[in-house]
């Protein structure tokens, strides 16, 4: 991945496809690069996630909200993890908001009309969840 994807320009981002992005950047305040609104601010973003900065309004603490939707291959989750990994390191003690659409369950239960067999986007998903000390809330 290049090093330069993290940090596209606002033209850019606003001509990708990826349903995450159209709905920060249309449906939201917080896509509001120049910060003006006081809400929050995008950070970084890739084609699977949008990383953002978020102002509580009553306290005015903020907090890291990343929001994902993950790729359907292998080869594009991986690269997910690894970038996730790399947040955790930016976001430290801080709290951290991490929601979307994965594209792998974590139990079997979850899945509708699937196989009975842990597949490696699961086993690589529960992994990840655990590296990540991130919690699964259904």
């Amino acid at each position: 991945m290049e090093a330069n994807n993290e940090d596209k320009e606002e033209s850019d981002i606003e001509s990708d496809s990826t349903p995450i992005v159209r709905f920060l950047i249309e449906g939201s305040n917080i896509a509001d690069h120049s910060g003006i609104n006081g809400l929050g601010r995008v950070v970084g973003m890739t084609n699977q996630e949008v990383n953002c900065v978020v102002r509580e309004l009553r306290v005015g603490n903020e907090f890291f909200a990343s929001f994902v939707y993950v790729v359907n291959d292998l080869i594009g989750r991986r690269e997910l993890w690894e970038n996730l990994r790399n947040r955790k390191c930016v976001v430290g003690n801080s709290l951290w908001i991490l929601m979307g659409y994965f594209n792998a369950t974590l139990y079997l239960n979850e899945s509708l009309g699937g196989l009975n067999i842990i597949t490696t986007a699961m086993k690589e998903f529960r992994d990840h969840v655990d590296e990540l000390e991130i919690e699964h809330i259904s």
